[in-house]
């Protein structure tokens, strides 16, 4: 990977964070606790999920990097539904106790970790293709590379899911960032 395909990322994951407290900043706390457009989830659960989702796929990636040995027995031990039922029970709880204050902490520890795996990555392995994704917003099988626009691509998707009817983004510094760089970076 270029150092030029590096600088794009970080620039992608940082516009992100801009984007996610300039969101934050334009809802009001009571509508954390209201419905979504969503009917599985909260506005306050669908911003948990966007701080939580990007860290524990990485991490994923991580440990499967580190660990590839143990990953098969440990999917076969926790399939994707034990998974699903246990993120959406961790997601409900952190959120019903999330204020905005705290929402942005959680997704600023989601940028930083992600900026750190991303400057501890060979270059070589960018283009190294992983185990099949099972995620609601991935699937099949992508390279690490193309993990690091998961940030910005769950931001971009669970940010239109929220139903803020006080609220409208039209703020001409809200945009909307790419999932994947385009290709030759």
């Amino acid at each position: 990977m270029t150092r030029d395909a590096r600088i794009v990322l970080r620039t992608n994951i940082e516009l992100t964070r801009q984007n996610f407290h300039r969101m934050l900043n334009m809802i009001p706390e009571k509508a954390l606790t209201q419905p979504s457009k969503n009917p599985a989830w909260t506005n306050g659960e669908l911003l948990m999920q966007m701080c939580i989702a990007p860290r524990r796929i990485l991490s994923n990636m991580k440990n499967v990097a580190d660990h590839s040995w143990i990953y098969p027995p440990v999917l076969k031990l926790f399939p994707m539904p034990l998974r699903d039922k246990l993120n959406e029970r961790y997601v409900r709880y952190e959120a019903s106790t999330s204020t905005p204050l705290s929402l942005g902490i959680e997704f600023d520890k989601t940028c930083l970790f992600t900026l750190k795996l991303l400057e501890g990555m060979w270059d070589q392995d960018f283009e190294t293709p992983l185990l099949t994704i099972e995620d609601a917003l991935l699937s099949g099988n992508i390279t690490r590379r193309e993990m690091f626009g998961y940030l910005p691509y769950c931001f971009n998707t669970y940010s239109q899911q929220l139903d803020i009817r006080e609220t409208q983004f039209s703020d001409p510094a809200f945009q909307i960032i790419p999932r994947k760089p385009s290709a030759g970076q």
